[in-house]
This record gives structure tokens, sequence and C-alpha cells, in this order.
């Protein structure tokens, strides 16, 4: 049976999401939906960037962007100080240094990971879920949401869509694991962080469970 495979936050960690995938059965017909924030905090950006780049050779992979891809891309169009100081406060200054080159933002949006960029999507919906990366307007189809708002807005916020489907995001760290409240779920579980991890949910016909990256479980 294809399975849907959803995955929180990654934030630079790729030896986790490494982790994480040893455990889940990947066949060539599931699809994969990254929830974004791929980059910016923890030190293998790049890394995670070209670990996700060679599985979508393996199957069906949906890359949503999350709002460290658009800090990044905004400093990449502004240039100003002002957005490069607020990008590289929030984690941007370990995503360049993962390039290991003198000029990473060209790497990035110009050269081997600009498709990658570029191909980013808002939000994805399938016949019984729709997947943002932090929220989801409950009052808007799933192609007329705000880009801001999807980004930006938090988990606690979402209330039931209009379409009776099942909300997944990320975004709003859950620090005491992932939650699950029958209309909206959130699998960010602090990739980043002490004690953090990731957490994939995996939507098999009927079936919904979870999996994370922590080596004990």
């Amino acid at each position: 049976m294809k399975k849907i495979i959803a995955i929180g936050d990654i934030h630079g960690e790729v030896y986790k999401l490494k982790t994480l995938f040893a455990k889940i059965s990947i066949k060539e017909d599931d699809t994969v939906i990254f929830l974004g924030d791929y980059i910016d905090r923890g030190r293998y950006s790049k890394q995670v960037i070209d670990f996700i780049i060679d599985l979508k050779t393996k199957c069906n992979v949906i890359t949503l962007e999350g709002n460290h891809e658009m800090m990044a891309r905004d400093n990449y169009n502004d240039r100003s100080e002002r957005s490069k100081v607020g990008w590289l406060m929030n984690g941007g200054q370990q995503t360049l240094s993962s390039y290991e080159t003198e000029e990473p933002l060209k790497v990035m949006f110009e050269g081997e990971h600009a498709k990658f960029f570029d191909n980013l999507t808002l939000c994805y919906e399938t016949d019984n879920h729709i997947f943002g990366h932090g929220y989801i307007d409950g009052d808007k189809d799933c192609d007329a949401q705000c880009e801001w708002s999807v980004l930006w807005n938090r988990f606690d916020d979402i209330l039931p869509h209009k379409s009776g489907k099942t909300v997944v995001v990320g975004h709003t760290t859950q620090m005491a694991g992932h939650t699950n409240k029958g209309y909206k779920v959130c699998i960010d579980t602090g990739s980043f962080h002490r004690g953090g991890y990731i957490t994939a949910m995996i939507i098999e016909g009927d079936k919904e469970y979870f999996q994370d990256s922590r080596k004990a479980n």
C-alpha cells in the first residue's frame, strides 16, 4: 500500500534526518512531504538539501517552503543589512558555513541548489489532509492561502478547515512530542534543541502513525 510520509522541521540536522529514514521503509510509489525549515540553526543545511535531492530519485517528494527558506531568499534578494542581520540571528550563519565556499548564497540561489529552492511550494493537499509549514486558514482553499500566514502563523491558531480535512504542520515546537488534536497535527519536535528530534507522520490507508529520529524508540 502506498504511504504518505510527512516530515517535520529539520533545521540542518542531517544526521537525525538519516536516523529517521533508517527507520522508515520507503518504496518508489510512496510520497514524502517535507514541511519546510530545512536550513538554519543546525550545522548541516547544505547536506540536508543534498539528502532530499537524492531522495527525489527514489520516491515522490514534495518540498514545502518554511519561514527560514523565506528569510534566506529575502536576504538574497534584498542584500540589505537589516535583512542580513535578521536571518543571521535566526541561524543563517550556520547555513552559510555549511556550504564551505566564499559565496554560499550564489550556490543556494544561482548554483547547484537553485532548482531546489525554486521548486518549494506553499501547501499540498490530498484526499484527507492539507499540509503546510506553520498554519492553514480554515476558511480558505489550499490554493488561496496567504503565504505570510502559512509560513509564520502558529499551530495554536488553526481552526477546523472547511473541507473537513486534517491540517498537518510544523513550525511551532512541541518539545513534549507531536501534538494530534484530530483536526490538526503538529510534528515540529525541536530538531535542533538539546533533546530535540525530527518526527514523521505516516499515513497508510486509514491508518496514521508516527516515527521519530530518537535512537531509543
